[in-house]
């Protein structure tokens, strides 16, 4: 079942905190992108805040880049030198094995924890030096500070403690992975054995249990 739900629903109802650079305000303060769809799906929980891709295309984050797919996503940021080299080729391994069905039903989506330095050039940057480049249905994106801590929080990719959660470098190792069509969403670290990641995939892409919570 899901892994990350208990605490991504506490995550979705707790304040906001402010991004770590900057005197920005809270996200719930400035984001106009929360809805609050009611289709008794994990994905409703979902801000639709805009971020712009690696591409320079905006995409709505739930609209554009989870509706109705499977999609895989992970947080990183391009300057990282501490666990993003290992989660992105373990990412890579993971498009291999999917790569039939990559770009066609399922996607791969990593989303930076670092807005104020990250643009998409940098996040260009990272995937040619990390072999990630021009691979299908693979998006590298970034939001504002603000809409990424929603994210962030909703997802369950926080540290409880305040200072831990405010050291980007000490961001969450965690693959979130779902099936927008039939409601199954689970977690695992970014580097698990890709057997483990396989089978959890083939899990979420069975036959749909009831849309409910």
């Amino acid at each position: 079942g899901p892994l990350f739900l208990a605490g991504a629903v506490r995550a979705a109802e707790a304040p906001a905190r402010p991004a770590a650079k900057g005197n920005y305000p809270r996200a719930t303060e400035v984001n106009p992108y929360l809805t609050h769809r009611n289709n008794g799906l994990v994905s409703d929980r979902f801000p639709d805040a805009v971020v712009t891709g690696h591409d320079d295309r905006s995409y709505r984050f739930y609209t554009d880049l989870i509706a109705g797919k499977i999609v895989f996503i992970n947080f990183m940021y391009a300057r990282c030198r501490g666990i993003c080299p290992g989660n992105t080729e373990a990412l890579c391994r993971i498009h291999d094995a999917l790569k039939p069905r990559m770009g066609k039903d399922v996607f791969m989506l990593s989303l930076s924890v670092d807005p104020s330095e990250d643009t998409p050039e940098a996040l260009r940057f990272y995937m040619e030096t990390r072999e990630a480049k021009d691979r299908a249905g693979w998006t590298f994106a970034v939001g504002t500070p603000a809409d990424t801590e929603v994210i962030r929080r909703v997802l369950g990719a926080y540290d409880p403690d305040p200072k831990a959660d405010a050291d980007v470098t000490n961001h969450s190792g965690l693959l979130t992975f779902g099936n927008d069509r039939n409601n199954r969403w689970s977690a695992l670290p970014t580097t698990s054995n890709l057997g483990q990641v396989l089978h959890s995939f083939d899990n979420i892409t069975r036959t749909p249990r009831s849309r409910q919570m």
